[in-house]
């Protein structure tokens, strides 16, 4: 099997900000009445949307969670995401060295329950934004992970690239990263491959989850890795 395409997940991937996603929706959440632990967002929430993961907070505490609600929700979480971000995005070691490089050797995409202005804004700040092809976001599906409508929307994506007219694209050369069960059971169900970065879920999980292998950190992923595990040479793009 050779890798010819590659899909990142994002938050707790590229960027080590799940922490941050998660006290600002115990903040959000607050004046409703709803509590959630640092430990219960860890084990419960990780890997959800925003809609979901408030939509499932509320429920779980016998709350309504209407439509325009969560709407509201959502967009006072996102400004607070951007008055963080504005002083500074926690990037994981290397990660623009990493992402950089795999852009530049394999058609890539990103694939996050993340809202597409807050991918955007670091993949900018990573100076990458223009190398990656597609990013499928919160905004353009219906279902969250673990449903898996994101990848394969990526994949659909990945497939109309100009590297794969001659000789299409199939689903087990894509190559994901995810650090959560949630992610990993997305991508297994759209048929891709997928490596899990055990930086926020214990690598048992992942391997339990359907990774095929568990690094510890991103900058651990690299060419020389992907060629080892899954005899990829793809050409440069």
């Amino acid at each position: 099997m050779a890798i010819r395409a590659l899909v990142f997940d994002f938050n707790g991937v590229i960027l080590d900000d799940e922490a941050v996603h998660g006290e600002l929706f115990r903040q959000v959440l607050a004046p409703l009445g709803v509590t959630i632990s640092e430990e219960d967002y860890f084990r419960i929430y990780l890997g959800f949307d925003d809609r979901l993961c408030l939509e499932t907070a509320l429920t779980n505490h016998g709350q309504p969670a209407p439509p325009e609600l969560i709407d509201q929700l959502v967009e006072r979480k996102a400004a607070l995401y951007l008055q963080r971000a504005e002083a500074g995005l926690p990037f994981y070691d290397q990660a623009p060295e990493v992402v950089g490089r795999l852009c530049r050797r394999y058609p890539t995409a990103i694939c996050s329950g993340a809202l597409r202005h807050e991918i955007e804004l670091a993949l900018k700040r990573l100076g990458v934004l223009d190398q990656v092809r597609c990013i499928v976001a919160a905004e353009d599906v219906t279902r969250s992970k673990p449903d898996p409508e994101g990848y394969l929307l990526a994949f659909r994506h990945l497939a109309n690239q100009p590297e794969f007219r001659e000789q299409p694209l199939q689903p087990h050369e894509v190559l994901v990263i995810e650090d959560t069960t949630m992610g990993v059971r997305s991508a297994r169900g759209a048929g891709l491959c997928v490596v899990g970065v055990a930086t926020t879920t214990e690598p048992r999980e992942l391997l339990n989850a359907g990774a095929r292998e568990v690094i510890p950190r991103l900058a651990d992923y690299t060419e020389e890795w992907i060629a080892a595990r899954f005899g990829a040479t793809a050409p440069t793009v």
